[in-house]
């Protein structure tokens, strides 16, 4: 099942989210691809759980991006911030390491 099926069958969504839920994986996508350094092909086929995932959350998040925490009525909430340390866990093991620059 390809990325965007998966993502509406997670949230009970129908084909008039599409757009929307497409914005959301794409963004989790170039996320997922900063803290890698991979490849969209590799993001795509390799962290599709991760990236639903992550796509989860930022659609979630839809209208608080920006805000870090908030109060009302006695009621607190607060954001994660970028990736969640559950899902960066996962990527730990796909991410390339940026090479050292000899004075050889």
């Amino acid at each position: 099942m390809d990325t965007i099926e998966l993502l509406k069958l997670e949230l009970g969504a129908d084909e008039t989210q599409e757009p929307l839920l497409q914005r959301y994986i794409d963004k989790a996508i170039n996320k997922v691809m900063n803290f890698t350094k991979r490849d969209k092909a590799y993001v795509e086929k390799e962290l599709q759980n991760q990236v639903i995932d992550l796509a989860i959350i930022l659609y979630n998040r839809k209208g608080t991006e920006g805000l870090k925490s908030q109060s009302y009525s006695g009621v607190s909430e607060t954001y994660v911030e970028d990736i969640p340390n559950e899902i960066k866990r996962d990527l730990y093991a796909h991410r390339l390491l940026k090479r050292g620059v000899s004075n050889d």
